[in-house]
């Protein structure tokens, strides 16, 4: 649930399935919209915290500080919700995830920009 008044999302600690997540993925590019990315493009993956992540059952992940419930990855250790939406482009498994970096310092309007998640073969 998204309060906006205070900017924060509140969590009520239950799990949302989501079965299009499962299973490994690996950062390959990050950009400012999901419209921007083009799998041909020479990708610019640049430094961050999620180089790869696994996406379990029950909203676990391989990160212990990680957990996830619907379209939303939360990091434990920074208190940060990210959304995240999953697209399929060319027949290639895609998961765009909202970098984080949120704060009051930013300027109205800001928006994060995204780390682009590749699907890894089973």
């Amino acid at each position: 649930e998204l309060d906006t008044d205070a900017g924060r999302v509140l969590w009520d600690g239950r799990f949302v399935a989501n079965k299009a997540l499962l299973g490994s993925w690996t950062t390959v590019d990050q950009v400012q919209t999901v419209d921007e990315f083009a799998p041909d493009r020479r990708a610019n993956p640049r430094r961050g915290p999620l180089k790869e992540m696994t996406f379990k059952a029950g909203g676990k992940t391989n990160q212990r500080l990680w957990i996830w419930s619907g379209d939303t990855l939360m990091d434990l250790h920074a208190n940060q919700a990210h959304r995240m939406t999953a697209k399929t482009i060319g027949g290639v498994d895609y998961l765009f995830v909202e970098v984080g970096g949120f704060s009051l310092r930013h300027p109205k309007g800001w928006k994060t920009p995204l780390y682009v998640m590749k699907r890894q073969a089973e």
